[in-house]
C-alpha cells in the first residue's frame, strides 16, 4: 500500500477513534500489507505513526525481532506517548529474562535521554 492510500483510508473514517485505527491496522496485519512507505511520514503526519508501528510490529513473529525493529526506528519515537503505546503491539507474554536484559541495557546506554 502507498502512503496516500493509507492516509485516504484513515481520513475517511468518520469520528475516528483509536479503536477504529486499531481495527484498520489489524486488517493490514492479516493482509500482510507492507507499510514501510509510512516511515518517511510518521514525524510529519502523526496520524500514520500508530499504523506504521502497529502493523510493522504485528507482522513480526517474536519479541527479539520486534525489539530490533523498535531500536532500528527509535529516531521516530520522540515523545513518551509514542513509546508507551508500543507495549500494546508486542507479542505476549514477554519472557522476564529477555525483558530484564533489555531494560538493563537501556538503563546503562550511553545514548542521550
Amino acid at each position: 500500500m502507498t502512503y496516500e492510500e493509507i492516509l485516504r483510508d484513515l481520513n475517511s473514517m468518520e469520528n475516528r477513534k483509536t479503536k477504529d485505527i486499531d481495527r484498520y491496522d489489524r486488517g493490514l496485519i492479516r493482509a500482510k500489507a507492507d507499510v514501510s512507505c509510512l516511515k518517511d511520514y510518521v514525524l510529519v503526519n502523526p496520524l500514520v505513526h500508530r499504523t506504521y508501528f502497529q502493523v510493522s510490529l504485528g507482522k513480526l513473529k517474536d519479541a527479539e525481532t520486534q525489539f530490533q525493529f523498535i531500536e532500528d526506528n527509535e529516531d521516530l519515537l520522540q515523545d513518551w506517548w509514542h513509546v508507551d503505546q508500543l507495549t500494546q503491539f508486542l507479542r505476549k507474554p514477554l519472557d522476564f529474562d529477555f525483558a530484564f536484559s533489555k531494560a538493563k541495557r537501556y538503563v546503562h546506554s550511553s545514548k542521550p535521554l
